[in-house]
């Protein structure tokens, strides 16, 4: 069994918007299929199945993680738009694609001859092909605009603010940051604080997977990244993850991850 998961950086005139690319490929066991548990990360990305039957759909915001099984080739591409900004390439309030996996023709009615493009191109200039489709999608919207600015906040702070406190940092009223964020992000803000408070928590857990040293405790994990206390922390995190902590850092350690 092989299976392959990378990231693409996207060309010019798209940092700002697309976080990455990603693909998996390879072959899986039926009967050995590797955990890909997808945590929740505020992102909405477009996926591409580029076996024999290709498809393609659009990923909404996420609140509790997704365990994806993997059988047989896997081909998959897509795309992760950066928090805020998949609106200025679908034309959808993003509010309408949470907790939902919808029809890529649906909002791109040139998707098949976009699939088409993707499969008879080698794997390694596929970003290429990506970046000149969003490139000549891509529209300006004032409610992306306001949302990425004050998802970049959020990202900084590693979920640390509060509502009242994102709306100063980005000069805005509560009312404002919320309708921007259900036009553009497709969670509200409180929503996507804890998702990213969440996000430094896996992370400091998969740290310390593989360490020689003690790994960081569970009560430390949660003061640092603000939790109320321990149990708090054990609470939103099993909410979000589909696992309590320290399956979680178990699951990393025996079995890895494909994609997070």
């Amino acid at each position: 069994m092989t299976i392959q998961y990378a990231e693409h950086a996207p060309g010019p005139g798209l940092a700002d918007a697309v976080r990455a690319y990603w693909s998996i490929r390879g072959d899986a066991a039926a009967n050995a299929a590797p955990v890909n548990r997808v945590l929740p990360d505020n992102c909405i990305d477009v996926v591409f199945d580029l076996r024999s039957q290709p498809s393609a759909f659009v990923v909404g915001p996420m609140l509790t993680a997704e365990v994806i099984p993997h059988a047989a080739d896997i081909d998959l591409l897509g795309v992760r738009f950066s928090p805020g900004a998949a609106t200025e390439f679908l034309d959808a309030r993003a509010a309408e694609l949470a907790a939902a996996n919808v029809d890529a023709g649906d909002l791109w009615p040139d998707t098949a001859s976009l699939v088409g493009q993707l499969i008879d191109t080698p794997h390694d200039a596929r970003p290429l092909v990506l970046d000149a489709y969003l490139l000549r999608r891509r529209r300006a919207r004032r409610d992306a605009t306001l949302a990425r600015r004050a998802a970049a906040a959020i990202q900084r702070s590693g979920g640390r603010l509060t509502v009242d406190e994102l709306a100063s940092a980005v000069s805005v009223s509560d009312r404002t940051v919320l309708r921007a964020f259900l036009a553009a992000v497709g969670i509200g803000p409180k929503d996507a604080l804890r998702v990213q408070r969440f996000r430094v928590a896996a992370r400091l857990l998969e740290r310390s997977v593989g360490e020689s040293a003690a790994p960081m405790s569970l009560a430390g994990i949660a003061a640092a990244c603000g939790y109320a206390d321990q149990s708090h922390f054990t609470r939103d995190f099993n909410a979000l993850a589909g696992l309590t902590p320290g399956a979680y850092r178990t699951e990393k350690r025996i079995v890895g991850i494909v994609q997070d």
